[in-house]
């Protein structure tokens, strides 16, 4: 259950990056699906792999449109679920989000 939730997570994240129509509509359902899990404190792999993915998504969907997402509600709870645990495979994302944050400050 906890491995479909985080896959999915991550495919919001992909889709709202490279999605070929405008999905800013579509973000608050979004954010409502998988902010409680970026919140949620719970251990275990699985847990852990969910929150990670979570993280990736949100950089994902405010690299794509950041005046659709409240940066300075979320930015808290992602900054709260780092480092991260397990999912290292997209520090590259993460790397560029917070340059992409630097850089609109």
């Amino acid at each position: 259950e906890r491995r479909l939730e985080w896959s999915s997570i991550w495919c919001i994240g992909v889709l709202c990056s490279v999605a070929p129509r405008d999905l800013r509509a579509d973000y608050p359902k979004f954010l409502s699906l998988f902010l409680p899990s970026l919140r949620r404190k719970e251990a275990g792999r699985d847990s852990e792999m969910v929150q990670d993915n979570a993280v990736f998504t949100l950089a994902r969907m405010i690299r794509s449109n950041p005046d659709n997402v409240a940066i300075d509600e979320v930015l808290p709870a992602m900054l709260a679920a780092l480092p991260l645990k397990h999912d290292n495979s997209e520090i590259g994302t993460l790397t560029d989000f917070f340059v992409y944050l630097w850089k609109r400050r």
